[in-house]
């Protein structure tokens, strides 16, 4: 009979024979039989291996992209941060530092502007200052024939320009004046008439007439235009017998003529000064000028500015009581002519003795006893009878007492003064001031 695989069929599978399976020697199921089994929970522990382990890899994959997310956030907020720091500092610098460095001089110190002559002295002077933040300005005018100390000699503030500089001048106006000098602006007489010229003429506010070379009037008394040729000859202007301080203040007059024409902004000055070729202390370069210039100009044409002139004699010497409220109100400083910090005593001499030769022994006695000289004037403009020897400041008292000595004076002549002083100590020779006249051939 054929099978049933022959006719297409698919045998039956047999049944096991009864009995427990597994129990080898006995009927029932063979664990080989099972084996596939085995291999199933082998292949699904190996799947589910592979799962927990792609999924892990995923996991590890999405938390590098956090982290690397994370870690771009926070370089974008430190290269913004440093861009903002960066152009906070450039604001700061173009700006702001600027401004402060404008307006420092208004209230640490001030710059001083001098009037060069062909001769390299400087012919005028005016000390100014500037607060932008109050659009308020300060000029004082400083007549050239100051007696100013620098490298413990006296020599006038106009001198002193053409031997040593515009730099030596402004420290000893400086220790002068008490205050903190920051800069110069010295401008050459062709340079001041040319700018002038530049601004379209002044409003001159003169008080006297005064005539060109021809003769001709170049400037009358009252508020008149001028140019900068009149401009000139109005600030230069000295009458005979009239005070160093009416002089200075010509001057000032033309600075205030000039800061009234001139633009308001930095930019428009700068090319001003370039048109010029102004020469730029390294103190103040034109850049800084030009910002300077634009905020005593605002000031100026606010009508805020302040203008008086240091009184001096005509010897050079500073009027000290006149000038300290001066100076305290428009320059915050105090004047201090002569007077030393520290180191040897200041001594200024005064000569009232009468006596031809007096004032140059005591100048020999006190050099030779370690003192620093500073003149005291004209030498025998006024006499009294006992010679004085004084101080302010009671940390002086003893150098005071030895320059009685030095000078074989009593002690009686030593006398504390009431208010500001010119030096350290002030002595005034009198007719019982004794030494050897020098002999006459």
């Amino acid at each position: 009979t054929p099978s049933a695989a022959d006719d297409g069929r698919v045998p039956r599978a047999r049944r096991p024979a009864a009995g427990r399976p597994g129990k080898p020697g006995k009927p029932g199921y063979g664990s080989d039989e099972f084996a596939f089994v085995d291999d199933e929970s082998e292949q699904a522990e190996d799947v589910i291996d592979w799962l927990s382990f792609a999924e892990t890899r995923s996991e590890r994959r999405d938390e590098r992209r956090r982290s690397i997310r994370q870690r771009l956030v926070a370089l974008a907020v430190v290269i913004a941060v440093a861009l903002l720091g960066v152009g906070g500092y450039f604001a700061w610098d173009t700006w702001i530092r600027d401004e402060k460095s404008v307006a420092a001089p208004g209230q640490h110190g001030a710059v001083l502007v001098q009037l060069r002559d062909k001769d390299g002295r400087a012919s005028s002077n005016a000390v100014l200052t500037v607060d932008p933040g109050k659009n308020t300005a300060s000029m004082v005018s400083v007549s050239s024939v100051t007696t100013v100390n620098s490298d413990n000699t006296a020599a006038s503030l106009g001198q002193l320009m053409a031997d040593a500089g515009p730099g030596a001048s402004r420290e000893a106006l400086s220790d002068l004046l008490g205050i903190k000098v920051d800069g110069s602006w010295v401008v050459t007489e062709p340079v001041l008439q040319g700018l002038v010229d530049l601004a379209g003429g002044i409003q001159l506010n003169a008080d006297v007439e005064v005539k060109g070379a021809d003769g001709k009037v170049l400037v009358t008394p009252g508020r008149n235009p001028a140019n900068g040729t009149a401009s000139l000859a109005f600030a230069n202007f000295r009458q005979p017998g009239e005070t160093p301080a009416i002089s200075a203040d010509r001057f000032g007059r033309v600075l205030q003529g000039l800061l009234a024409a001139f633009p308001t902004k930095s930019d428009g000055i700068l090319p001003l000064l370039a048109n010029m070729a102004n020469l730029p202390d390294p103190s103040l370069p034109d850049d800084k000028l030009s910002t300077l210039l634009a905020s005593l100009a605002k000031a100026t044409q606010a009508k805020q500015i302040q203008v008086r002139a240091l009184p001096v004699s005509p010897d050079g010497m500073v009027d000290v009581q006149t000038a300290v409220p001066i100076v305290r109100e428009l320059l915050g400083g105090t004047v201090r002519q002569g007077r030393a910090q520290n180191g040897p005593a200041r001594v200024m001499v005064d000569d009232a003795s009468g006596k031809p030769g007096a004032q140059e022994d005591a100048h020999t006695r006190l050099l030779n006893a370690g003192n620093t000289y500073v003149p005291g004037g004209v030498e025998g403009k006024r006499t009294q009878p006992a010679s004085t020897v004084q101080y302010a400041d009671e940390a002086r008292k003893d150098a005071a007492t030895q320059v009685a000595l030095s000078l074989h004076l009593p002690p009686t002549s030593v006398k504390k003064a009431e208010g500001e002083m010119l030096a350290d100590v002030v002595v005034t020779l009198g007719q019982d001031y004794a030494f050897e006249a020098p002999k006459t051939s």
